[in-house]
């Protein structure tokens, strides 16, 4: 549904000063040729704006694990979380 509304308000707000953030992953361009070729026509109108965004590096994955952690969790119980996150999602936030 998300992806027919996309190509609905792409194909029908050309004036609206509207901005629309959509997160694709490249595995999901390869198994859907819908999503390309919604994303491929938008591409052509020159209404669509791609940007690629890397993984967190380990610093920034264990500094997120500490912001969203618990105030009164312990330093260490929280590093050893943090490496679990690192581990788990090699940088994906």
């Amino acid at each position: 549904m998300s992806l027919r509304f996309l190509a609905f308000l792409g194909r029908r707000l050309h004036e609206a000063p509207i901005l629309v953030a959509v997160s694709v992953r490249e595995e999901e361009l390869i198994d859907s040729q819908l999503l390309r070729s919604t994303l491929d026509e938008l591409a052509g109108e020159d209404r669509l704006v791609c940007l690629t965004l890397a993984g967190l590096g380990r610093e920034d994955t264990l500094a997120l694990v500490r912001r969203i952690g618990r105030v009164d969790s312990h330093a260490a119980s929280m590093a050893q979380r943090g490496e679990q996150v690192w581990e788990a999602s090699a940088g994906n936030p």
